[in-house]
């Protein structure tokens, strides 16, 4: 079932950057969008749809209510669902229109999130509703040009505190460690600087272990940051990793090198991807970490106590070559958008032309290159060519390592099974014209389910549940009934959580692929009607005021016919229907 997080346990989260060029054209040019979405606007829709949604179907096993009292339904399926959670502060709503570049990050495990442009970082709880205070932050290297920085969210010293790390292009380091109760505000940070080469800068930064942090430039280097002293104390150190450091991966190196050279580099062409943490190792306070460029995969040991190590560095090009071509049956170019850890495996997202595959691999051991154990081809197609860097990147979410994965694009977040699974679920939400998804973050602590959150710039900060449980389908006998329940739920959602579009941040399309009379379409459509007319559809709660009951049951049923309408389905019907 869909449940709220009840025990939290340390998690990491990296902000994003955002925005791309067509995200902000897309913006300029939404008119019906263009009011902001307001919190009270969106309580008032929320508590509207749970006070006459119910769930009486026990083999389902969906949750009643929302997550936590914060949190309102925004829609919510057979296997997903989608929570508001809070709402963007003015102060970062100001900070997304005064800069084509930001990066954005939300942590769930301490209920913060932040929105940062080259000059200016703010920080907020958004588990504080509308109460909630806004920190502002002075970011390095604050001057025309420099770039919107990296920056991570951190556990503050002391409860309900937060600690901020903000990482310049140009490699200057701050690191706040208290932001709410600390004594010196904003001013009081730890510095230093990390020794880049002159033309490399630096794009992603990742939490890899507590204190321990992972920043990655645009050349594909690494450089280490810890944030506690030999004594334990909060302060800020900085070290670029070596590929022959430690005893292991001196041999290991070497041994590279006289074979022709796993642990090379990509070329001079090649550029950082993305990175990401991966699993525990053997070596206790360690952990793995992983790069991945346009034509390489590289693993890295770290460690706040021992020498780092590189396990290996494949290349992924000529690995994914001929399992990619053979499963798309098409020979189109590949590229790489990003590495996500899946338990012992690891996932990397692909695109060769509009299609997407995630690609599992696994190693035989720590220090071996990985093998292809698995594709996953993805039914939700891009729409137009996806960039490998920037804000319009496409981001792989696997909370907890699975089975579920999260692909967010820009408007369009797909959930979909890990091949381990054995199931072909995949079901996609799709945020209204004019908005975006800025960054995507696990919540790794969930049973149940698999959930992520997601910062939007207007929609704020979202909920997307999703469980790869079967679905009971007793009394869908006929065809039309079986191949219409996706169609039927997209009515579903389009009637309980979409018929107030000005007060749902969700778009909530219904398609249809036949070209005349589509008689699946036209039986889901008849299903939900006579279901809302007879009182059987689990989303209509029961009342005692019969004259109320009865007047719902008429205007969800007009929805149904309007939400056809409405996506230019009316011609697929018949006269009869």
């Amino acid at each position: 079932m869909f449940t709220s997080p009840s025990v939290r346990t340390r998690r990491r989260v990296v902000g994003g950057r955002a925005l791309g060029g067509e995200q902000q054209n897309s913006q300029r040019q939404s008119q019906e969008y263009s009011q902001e979405y307001s919190q009270e606007a969106l309580s008032e829709a929320s508590q509207e749809q749970t006070s006459v949604i119910s769930y009486n179907d026990d083999d389902l096993e969906l949750a009643q209510e929302p997550a936590s009292e914060g949190e309102h339904t925004l829609l919510r399926g057979d296997r997903h669902a989608v929570f508001e959670v809070g709402a963007m502060p003015s102060a970062a709503r100001q900070l997304l229109a005064s800069s084509d570049e930001v990066s954005c990050g939300v942590s769930d495990e301490a209920r913060f999130a932040f929105v940062a442009t080259a000059s200016t970082c703010v920080v907020w709880s958004f588990a504080a509703g509308s109460s909630a205070a806004v920190h502002r932050l002075a970011m390095p290297d604050a001057g025309e040009g420099a770039g919107a920085p990296s920056v991570a969210l951190v556990a503050g010293v002391g409860a309900g505190d937060v600690g901020v790390v903000a990482v310049s292009g140009l490699g200057h380091v701050r690191y706040w460690d208290r932001v709410v109760f600390g004594l010196g505000g904003a001013s009081q940070f730890h510095s230093t600087a990390l020794a880049l080469s002159p033309t490399d800068r630096c794009e992603q930064i990742v939490e890899a272990s507590a204190g321990l942090l992972v920043v990655a430039t645009r050349s594909g280097a690494v450089y280490q940051l810890t944030l506690l002293t030999a004594q334990g104390a909060a302060g800020l150190d900085a070290r670029a990793l070596s590929r022959t450091a430690g005893s292991r991966g001196g041999v290991l190196s070497r041994m590279a090198s006289l074979l022709g050279g796993t642990a090379g580099e990509g070329g001079s062409d090649d550029q950082l991807v993305s990175i990401a943490r991966g699993g525990r190792t053997e070596i206790r306070h360690s952990r793995e970490v992983y790069t991945l460029t346009r034509s390489r995969l590289a693993k890295w040991v770290v460690s706040s106590a021992h020498p780092e190590r590189l396990a290996y560095s494949a290349d992924l090009r000529q690995m994914l070559a001929d399992s990619v071509a053979q499963a798309l049956r098409s020979d189109a170019e590949l590229h790489f958008h990003d590495v996500a850890a899946a338990g012992s495996d690891v996932c990397v997202l692909v695109s060769a032309g509009p299609s997407l595959v995630v690609a599992t691999l696994r190693a035989a051991h720590v220090a071996s290159e990985p093998s292809v154990t698995g594709l996953t081809l993805l039914r939700y197609t891009a729409p137009h060519s996806l960039p490998q860097s920037g804000g319009g990147r496409p981001r792989l979410v696997i909370p907890a390592g699975g089975p579920i994965m999260f692909v967010a694009f820009d408007q369009t977040v797909v959930a979909a099974a890990l091949p381990a699974l054995g199931s072909s679920f995949e079901e996609a939400v799709k945020l209204r014209y004019g908005d975006c998804v800025l960054a995507a973050t696990a919540i790794d602590d969930q049973q149940a389910e698999s959930c992520i959150l997601l910062a939007c710039r207007r929609a704020g900060i979202l909920r997307m549940a999703a469980t790869a449980r079967q679905v009971p389908d007793s009394g869908m006998v006929d065809a039309d009934t079986r191949i219409g329940r996706p169609q039927q739920e997209q009515i579903e959602q389009a009637v309980f959580f979409g018929s107030d579009a000005a007060r749902n941040p969700l778009a909530f399309a219904i398609t249809s692929d036949a070209s005349g009379l589509d008689a699946p379409l036209q039986a889901a459509a008849l299903r939900v009607s006579h279901a809302i007319l007879d009182g059987s559809s689990r989303f209509v709660a029961d009342r005692l005021d019969i004259g109320a009951l009865l007047r719902e049951r008429l205007r969800r049923a007009h929805a149904v016919a309007q939400a056809l309408a409405d996506n230019g389905l009316t011609d697929k019907l018949s006269p009869a229907a």
